[in-house]
């Protein structure tokens, strides 16, 4: 409460009134179904409404929608994000179930603790690699273009970004994974890998990502246009009184 009262301190006597009906407002608008609702609260109070309060409707209405939008496109990169790590999580699992069959089969006779030091050393480094990835991917949705290119354009970049990741990953398995004595190697795990299916995963990512932004654009519009409607319904109340 200290906290709110010192930022309302801040735009002074005058404008910490106005700032604090502004409030009051947005919430009056929050809790009412339809700004006619709200038109007839004030009318309960007064008998004739001044400009001031006219106005301070409109901020309302205003900072009411804009709140919702900002709401919208903030939560546009946790969706992304949530849905790609569901993914990441299931790629790593199959990549290390997919190296543990390679390490069941090559490390035949090998020493079972030298078997198990390379598993946790690809795991770990793979793991690693990952938080890379995923770094590269919400940098990409932050950027946000791509749900505007075509169709042609869009499987280009997502076929364009799925070889940078995994260039990503290929080298920092090269950096970390061990290379000595090595009993399954890098090359034998780069050739046998489904590229395929690292591909199809990264449509279904950037698929889905883009499919988010768009849909929260056209939520944006419906906003703006439910806006546009609640001021022309004030207006044309405010014009019969």
């Amino acid at each position: 409460m200290e906290d709110f009262f010192d930022w309302i301190s801040k735009f002074g006597p005058s404008g910490s009134i106005f700032v604090i009906a502004a409030l009051l407002v947005i919430m009056l608008l929050i809790k009412s179904d339809t700004i006619i609702d709200l038109f007839q609260w004030f009318a309960k109070r007064k008998g004739k409404k001044s400009c001031g309060d006219c106005v301070l409707i409109l901020f309302g209405i205003r900072e009411k929608y804009e709140l919702e939008i900002y709401q919208k496109n903030k939560n546009i990169l946790r969706a992304q994000m949530s849905y790609f790590e569901q993914k990441a999580h299931e790629l790593t699992l199959w990549l290390i179930l997919s190296f543990q069959d390679d390490m069941e089969k090559l490390g035949v006779g090998k020493s079972p603790a030298l078997v198990l030091s390379q598993s946790c050393n690809y795991q770990e480094a793979l793991k690693n690699a990952m938080v890379c990835v995923k770094d590269e991917v919400r940098k990409a949705f932050k950027e946000n273009g791509f749900h505007e290119l075509s169709d042609q354009e869009f499987t280009a970049y997502v076929k364009s970004k799925v070889k940078t990741l995994i260039s990503i990953v290929q080298s920092y398995l090269t950096t970390y994974y061990t290379s000595a004595d090595a009993i399954v190697t890098l090359k034998y795990r780069f050739d046998k890998i489904d590229y395929n299916r690292l591909t199809d995963v990264g449509f279904d990512v950037f698929g889905n990502a883009r499919n988010v932004v768009q849909e929260a654009k056209l939520a944006e519009e419906g906003l703006k246009k439910r806006l546009s409607e609640d001021i022309d319904s004030f207006l044309e109340k405010l014009e019969k009184n």
